[in-house]
């Protein structure tokens, strides 16, 4: 039994029959072999979806990844080597931490970590990356920061000397459409 799902003779038989072991074999990864297709229904995001029992949804991966596999490790999740969701095959299913899944996949934070020069053509390396605030993922380029910084230094500065140059304090356009003193 697993996660209290019944998987006797019959249940087995019902998940094995949506199964196509013939799948096509990802180009990335032609070492992997064929994928097995989940034929019936899919999730929203392109996971199969089984029911072991009436009120009971599993994603179809999991289900052949402990029968071949056995139960997850704490703190790890499913990653789909493939890259094909509705995969079943149990070999293209590794047990990898949350981080290491989505450093893999198609994400802003996998395609922001596989970065290696930012917008300006810095380098992405160690000695150039602040850290970053939310602690995490790579960081900002420590050349633009300081970039930002100096310009903003400079737009304050130019204010502050407006302001005192003219006596009268710096019209502002308003968010509101019209033009506010600044106090």
């Amino acid at each position: 039994m697993i996660r209290n799902w019944p998987l006797d003779e019959k249940t087995l038989a019902r998940y094995w029959a949506k199964v196509d072991k013939n799948g096509p074999t990802p180009a990335h990864r032609p070492e992997l072999g064929p994928c097995w297709l989940w034929t019936a229904a899919q999730s929203g995001n392109g996971y199969g979806s089984f029911h072991p029992v009436h009120d009971q949804t599993v994603n179809a991966h999991e289900i052949s990844y402990r029968l071949a596999k056995g139960e997850m490790p704490e703190g790890f999740e499913r990653d789909h080597l493939c890259r094909v969701r509705h995969c079943v095959n149990p070999d293209h299913i590794e047990a990898v931490t949350v981080q290491v899944n989505r450093l893999r996949g198609s994400g802003i934070t996998a395609a922001h970590h596989r970065k290696t020069h930012c917008a300006a053509g810095h380098p992405m390396v160690p000695g150039n990356l602040n850290a970053n605030p939310q602690g995490i993922g790579r960081g900002r380029c420590r050349e633009c920061t300081r970039a930002r910084s100096r310009e903003f230094t400079e737009r304050k500065k130019r204010e502050r000397e407006g302001r005192f140059l003219t006596g009268k304090p710096v019209e502002k356009v308003c968010t509101a459409g019209g033009t506010t003193a600044d106090q």
